[in-house]
């Protein structure tokens, strides 16, 4: 049976040994933490450092970049311009948000009258029409504008599903100025905030003549309103084709 001054003697031993080893865990846990998704390793089935895999953020060589698709300048009359520029995300799960653009409109030297630039939010694989109205180019005629995505979006993994938003029983009022009225209605078994439409009119030969956007603030699940859109002069052609493109707001920009 040890004596009291041995019991002593490894009571104090395994005293120290407990507290060398709770300060090496200590230095060990700061040095080398827990793989985690800040840590500015590649650590942890990781596609890269901090991003993809097991991580939220999405790492670049995941993504697609966003298209220009085409742009076009309508004359609406007196020197006032609407542009229209088309643009798409390529990706099926990722959203692209605040994605920057500009739009530069020429003469026909193609000497640069203004531009005009702007941030847009797409959902996965959506095509959509960038609208802006009534760009004052004064006694300069713009021929054409250019669409360019000047920079990289904040790319998100998409969590919810776009809402599905139907456009139906369009009508032309031409006089005394051109109105087009429709019913806008959600499908869906939820409510959306933030919709935006925007209506695109072509002649017989599928040329861009006029167009406009409109917004609704909120659509009930399985509700329906109006929307109307106007223009100032009446057009110099007849619409053959009316285009009508919805666009919901992300939940990163609401």
């Amino acid at each position: 049976m040890a004596s009291w001054s041995t019991r002593r003697q490894l009571t104090y031993f395994f005293g120290f040994f407990a507290v060398i080893i709770a300060a090496a865990a200590f230095f060990a846990s700061a040095l080398w933490p827990r793989p985690n998704c800040g840590d500015g390793r590649r650590n942890q089935g990781e596609l890269g450092v901090d991003c993809g895999g097991v991580c939220s953020a999405v790492c670049t060589n995941e993504t697609l970049p966003a298209q220009p698709l085409w742009a076009r300048v309508l004359p609406t009359g007196s020197g006032a311009y609407d542009l229209v520029g088309f643009v798409w995300n390529p990706n099926p799960s990722l959203t692209a948000l605040r994605l920057p653009y500009e739009m530069k409109f020429v003469d026909a030297d193609n000497a640069v009258i203004n531009t005009v630039k702007g941030q847009i939010s797409l959902w996965p694989g959506e095509e959509y029409p960038i609208f802006i109205s009534d760009i004052n180019a004064g006694k300069r005629v713009p021929t054409r504008v250019y669409l360019t995505l000047t920079g990289a979006p904040r790319w998100e993994r998409s969590t919810s599903t776009r809402a599905t938003l139907t456009v139906t029983g369009d009508t032309l009022v031409s006089e005394p100025t051109p109105i087009v009225k429709a019913r806008l209605t959600n499908t869906g078994a939820k409510p959306v905030a933030g919709v935006e439409i925007v209506v695109l009119l072509s002649d017989s030969e599928h040329n861009l003549f006029a167009a406009h956007s409109t917004f609704v603030p909120r659509l009930g699940a399985e509700e329906s309103t109006e929307i109307s859109f106007s223009w100032p002069r009446p057009f110099t052609s007849s619409p053959t084709f009316t285009e009508f493109y919805t666009h919901v707001a992300t939940p990163s920009t609401r």
